[in-house]
């Protein structure tokens, strides 16, 4: 990947219900909105790092996470899931693996439909794609059919309670799957997608 450098782009931004960056904790001016419905954009954030030389901005320095300002185009955002969303200007924007780096950047308006009605949503179809399609074809490619049947027949997670039920299945089949794998089995896999749909049940209950 080229260290192609762009004077400003649009990205987006997520932050916690507070304003703070989901990993540094630092607070970030917020846009307000006017009466007329419109948004004035936040002050600038800008890299003390970038700015006195200390980083150097190029796609090393962002797939590293070197000091600097970062957002995240909309393909790379389920890696930075958080409350909130903002559409944010970057100076000086570089495009890393998972994430953009730039020498300042400020806040312009709320990604729209952005809302935790939307994230619980999305959060259940993430468990459900795990459980239905990832447990379910590891567990059977070790050999562990039962217990992928059980998983498979599950109704589709749609909500709290469902996810709920997916956590305590996931918990069922990950100790089934490594109990398969201590014994010295090919169940490896199946014992992290079993995990993995866990986890991600569990997710879904705290969106």
């Amino acid at each position: 990947m080229s260290d192609e450098r762009e004077t400003s782009m649009i990205v987006i931004k997520t932050l916690d219900v507070e304003g703070h960056s989901p990993i540094q904790r630092a607070p970030w001016p917020l846009p307000a909105q006017e009466v007329d419905g419109s948004w004035t954009p936040g002050d600038w954030m800008v890299s003390a790092h970038v700015a006195d030389g200390r980083t150097v901005i190029n796609t090393k320095a962002v797939n590293a996470c070197r000091p600097m300002v970062y957002g995240t185009l909309p393909d790379q955002v389920a890696e930075w899931i958080a409350a909130r969303a903002w559409i944010m200007e970057l100076d000086d924007a570089v495009v890393g693996a998972t994430k953009v780096g730039g020498s300042r950047g400020r806040l312009l308006r709320p990604v729209e439909g952005w809302t935790r009605d939307v994230l619980a949503r999305w959060a259940c179809w993430c468990v459900d794609r795990a459980i239905h399609v990832h447990a379910v074809a590891a567990l059977r490619s070790a050999g562990l059919t039962e217990v992928a049947d059980q998983l498979d027949a599950m109704p589709p997670i749609v909500d709290e309670t469902s996810a709920w039920d997916a956590w305590a299945a996931g918990s069922s089949a990950g100790d089934a799957a490594w109990d398969a794998w201590a014994a010295g089995s090919s169940a490896g896999d199946a014992a992290r997608a079993a995990w993995a749909a866990w986890a991600a049940g569990s997710a879904a209950r705290a969106a």
